[in-house]
């Protein structure tokens, strides 16, 4: 949290789960635990410094981006990803007058 507390880059943070049919009957979704899980990680951030205008989004996306797309049960696919944003400078207006 402290290093990206110190980076000029917004974040964005997405939840994953793993794909399969064990949430058939459960009161929680695959988007509602990813969900969770991105929200939780900006509240770990936001609590080790990382002030809340730095966050470009927080995103659930269930099984629907898998890292392992060929084996979506596979543990691995339950994840958080942290993207620093490389962003261009904002250009002042009329920049050449």
């Amino acid at each position: 949290g402290p290093a990206l507390a110190r980076m000029p880059h917004r974040l964005r943070i997405s939840g994953h789960t793993a794909g399969g049919s064990r949430w058939n009957g459960m009161d929680l979704s695959p988007w509602d635990v990813s969900s969770g899980r991105a929200l939780a990680v900006e509240q770990i951030l936001a609590s080790a410094g990382v002030g809340y205008q730095k966050f470009e989004s927080i995103i659930g996306r269930a099984d629907t981006d898998p890292l392992y797309p060929n084996e979506p049960y596979l543990a691995a696919n339950r994840r958080i990803d942290i993207l620093l944003l490389h962003e261009a400078p904002p250009v002042p207006p009329n920049p050449l007058k």
